[in-house]
């Protein structure tokens, strides 16, 4: 008796039989676990660096994208996210499926001691470790209008400070637009009559845009960081050094 002479001469059964089916489906079902940020296997490795007393401004300038010129540079990363907070450098690298992280920690590890000297000297020392890959609840924004220079602007100064301030926000990264650069013309004339170099000009300009953290000020519960603002920001200051 094949399956449809079956379903003709007993209804009955047949009926029962897709009933108990659908019944085991959907308890199979709402048992089945589900995770919002389900886990995957692409295997990733957290960079760690801390300095006492560093505004997130400057972690991120002196440290944080120092460390993000030398990963652009590494084969077998995939993405990196970075995260510049008060006294420490975080970037999150991931790496191609099947990679042997622990070889790769070895070599992050050793691109970055190269690059030490270039580093603040107070530094705690760098620490690189095999990271979870569980997502985290996340939400992603973008900005539409005006220049890319106007909408990072605003989103580095307006936007970012007050999703900070909303409770249950543990960090804002922002990507893309563009930061406000300032083009220095350099003579060579003038260069050559006071026997100077691009190199000298640059080295100059170096040593006179640093920022440097000042420590921390307690005043009851409270603690405020404070910082040595010496960036240069505009051409008029840069007009003052050169």
């Amino acid at each position: 008796m094949n399956l449809s002479n079956f379903s003709i001469k007993k209804p009955a059964t047949t009926i029962m039989i897709i009933v108990a089916m659908i019944f085991l489906g959907v308890l199979g079902l709402s048992k089945m676990p589900i995770e919002m940020m389900p886990s995957t296997s692409e295997p990733m490795a957290r960079i760690t660096i801390e300095w006492n007393g560093a505004t997130p401004e400057d972690v991120e300038k002196m440290i944080t994208t120092k460390v993000e010129d030398i990963l652009s540079n590494i084969d077998g990363i995939t993405e990196y996210n970075s995260t510049s907070e008060v006294e420490k450098s975080e970037i999150d690298v991931s790496f191609d499926y099947g990679t042997d992280v622990e070889m790769k920690i070895t070599l992050l590890q050793n691109e970055i001691n190269q690059i030490m000297d270039d580093l603040p000297e107070d530094i705690e020392e760098p620490e690189i470790r095999e990271q979870s890959t569980s997502g985290k609840p996340s939400i992603v924004m973008g900005l539409s209008g005006g220049s890319t220079m106007e909408m990072r602007t605003f989103a580095n100064n307006s936007l970012e400070p007050l999703i900070e301030r909303i409770d249950g926000v543990s960090q804002v990264m922002i990507r893309g637009g563009q930061e406000q650069e300032v083009l220095v013309d350099i003579d060579p004339e003038k260069l050559e009559n006071y026997n100077l170099t691009i190199q000298n000009i640059i080295d100059i300009l170096g040593e006179s845009s640093v920022n440097m953290p000042g420590g921390t000020l307690k005043e009851g519960a409270k603690e405020f960081y404070i910082k040595i603002d010496g960036e240069l920001t505009t051409s008029e200051e840069i007009g003052n050094v050169i």
